[in-house]
């Protein structure tokens, strides 16, 4: 099956809801845009990642876990 193919294999199938693409989470498209950007600001980040809860808590998880332990606890 070449490329052409493909594609028209999938957009058949996508009309006619024999499958479905989830959306993709406005959150990660802020935060793939932002982090293209190589001179991104810290303070940018931090406002894109506090803006969804469940990405901000998965990052305190993954902070706090005991792979990249520190001294203290991350608490924000």
């Amino acid at each position: 099956m070449g490329r052409t193919e493909l594609h028209e294999t999938i957009k058949t199938l996508m009309q006619s809801d024999a499958i479905k693409i989830p959306p993709y989470p406005d959150i990660a498209l802020k935060l793939n845009r932002l982090l293209a950007d190589t001179n991104y600001k810290m303070k940018d980040l931090v406002k894109v990642i506090t803006a969804d809860q469940a990405l901000a808590a998965a990052i305190l998880r993954c902070a706090n876990s005991s792979y990249y332990a520190a001294d203290k606890k991350v608490i924000n």
